[in-house]
């Protein structure tokens, strides 16, 4: 009786030490860094001197503050879209999403934003780095 338990417990140490001698040669999974996004940058258009530099970084956004309930009014263009574009706000009884501008490349572009409604326009001077 003890030689059969001899010849288990021998059995399961030599497929013990197969299994753990394959693993350590098996190649680890590839490990990925993922780069955090640049935060937003914030501008109250209330208090907004037009004409003014914003600066941003490629990637991230800069944020319209607008009053509430004239999120969908504003409507934006850009003096070159491949450094930055305008993303428009929307109102309604569900969903609010604030206007704001995506810097997608480095330069310089010149915004131009107007209240539909209220014929009130801005501009901004925007810069965008790395």
């Amino acid at each position: 009786m003890m030689n059969k338990v001899t010849k288990t417990i021998a059995i399961a140490v030599i497929a013990g030490s197969a299994v753990f001698s394959l693993s350590a040669c098996s190649t680890p999974a590839p490990v990925e860094t993922i780069t955090p996004m640049p935060a937003p940058t914030s501008v109250d258009l209330a208090s907004f001197k037009s004409g003014d530099t914003v600066k941003a970084k490629v990637g991230s956004a800069v944020i319209l503050q607008v009053a509430n309930g004239t999120e969908a009014d504003w409507e934006g263009t850009t003096s070159d879209d491949k450094v930055a574009v305008f993303v428009q706000g929307i109102f309604t009884d569900n969903v609010v999403a604030i206007p704001s501008i995506n810097p997608i490349a480095e330069g310089k572009a010149t915004i131009k934003l107007t209240d539909a409604k209220t014929g009130e326009s801005k501009t901004i001077q925007l810069e965008v780095t790395k």
